[in-house]
Parts: structure tokens; C-alpha cells; sequence
């Protein structure tokens, strides 16, 4: 769903964890636009890693790349509705994959170093009151 360039390496190092119900439209929203700001940040090329992990009861999705990071002004803003770096850009993004996993009753995490890459931290849990189809 997202055109990736011939500069950028994605290497898919999700495993087949515990099955959970999820609202799979919105979840592939999430990753449609985790993917594409990853690819967006990599003007030049670099890699996308993206893995997955089980932890604390926590199924975590992790979205890595090599890109050009995020400076400190930018993400303190980052959650904010509207607010943009790009020139195309809305600025709802971030704002509604937050929403997206919180409704989930997960959250979203991001580090980042500027010239080094970002790292996104998806964190849906196992075993909750959404797993009975309960979603948001």
C-alpha cells in the first residue's frame, strides 16, 4: 500500500504472535502511515525495520528507520492536531494513530535522533477487554 523507493531496505522481522481482535482498517492505517512518514524521512535512502515483540502482555510493533530524525522543537508538537513539517502535509497523522491505538488500549511511543533515524513503538496489550470484540 505504500510505494517504497529502490534506496530504501524494509526488512519485516514480525513473527506470528497470540492472535487479538483488532479493528483491522485502522490498524492498517496505523502502519500505512508509520511506513510512509519512515519512507518520507529517508530522502536519500536507508532502511526500515520494522519488528515485532511480546512483552509485559504487550504485543509491540516497532517502526525503525535510518532517516533524518526529528529535531527537539518538532516533537514536542508532534501529537498536536494540524501541526506539520511537510509541505503537503495535514499534520493528522501522528495525532490519529494515537487515537487509533489508545482505542485499542495501547499507546505509541517515538525516539528519535536527529541524523540518526526514529524509532515508533506501537504497544497493544494482549489480553483485554477489546480481545472479547469490544473495539473502539
Amino acid at each position: 500500500m505504500v510505494p517504497i523507493p529502490s534506496s530504501i531496505r524494509v526488512s519485516n522481522l514480525t513473527e506470528d504472535h497470540p492472535k487479538r481482535m483488532l479493528d483491522a482498517e485502522k490498524m492498517t492505517r496505523v502502519c500505512v502511515n508509520l511506513i510512509q512518514n519512515a519512507v518520507e524521512a529517508m530522502p536519500q535512502g536507508g532502511k526500515l525495520t520494522i519488528t515485532s515483540q511480546i512483552s509485559a502482555r504487550r504485543l509491540r510493533l516497532l517502526f525503525s528507520d535510518t532517516g533524518i530524525g526529528i529535531k527537539k522543537e518538532v516533537m514536542s508538537r508532534i501529537w498536536v492536531p494540524f501541526s506539520t513539517t511537510k509541505a503537503k502535509g495535514l499534520g493528522l497523522g501522528l495525532p490519529m494513530v494515537r487515537q487509533i491505538a489508545e482505542a485499542h488500549g495501547g499507546s505509541v511511543s517515538i525516539k528519535s535522533a536527529v541524523g540518526k533515524g526514529t524509532t515508533v513503538v506501537l504497544s497493544i496489550p494482549i489480553n483485554s477487554r477489546a480481545m472479547e470484540g469490544e473495539i473502539a
